[in-house]
């Protein structure tokens, strides 16, 4: 059975959490108070993200078009694009992904 974690922060500036989150892929999805005045409840969520800590991969994207990854680099994958890593030789990547996402691997 898999899980899904969501934690929470207290943040003093959402806005600026948000923007910061931005950089590693993650979006906003809501924001709700529950009173005026008092802080917002923002929630936010991630597409698939790949980081290359050594050698490289690549990652075929659908429509016939793929991004290289060498080490230190990273990738978001678009929202909702199918998409698949590659390694020709050694290499090693951390993978960011939703807990519904499918593993179709060889």
């Amino acid at each position: 059975m898999r899980e899904s974690v969501a934690p929470i922060f207290r943040v003093a500036d959402a806005e600026r959490a948000v923007s910061w989150y931005a950089k590693l892929g993650f979006r906003k999805v809501s924001e709700h108070r529950f009173e005026p005045g008092l802080p917002a409840y923002v929630m936010i969520a991630r597409n698939d993200l790949f980081l290359c800590w050594s050698g490289s991969i690549r990652i075929e994207l659908e429509g016939d078009r793929e991004v290289g990854l060498w080490a230190g680099d990273m990738f978001v994958v678009p929202a909702g694009v199918e998409h698949r890593p590659v390694a020709d030789d050694v290499a090693h990547a951390l993978l960011l992904e939703r807990p519904q996402t499918q593993q179709y691997g060889n």
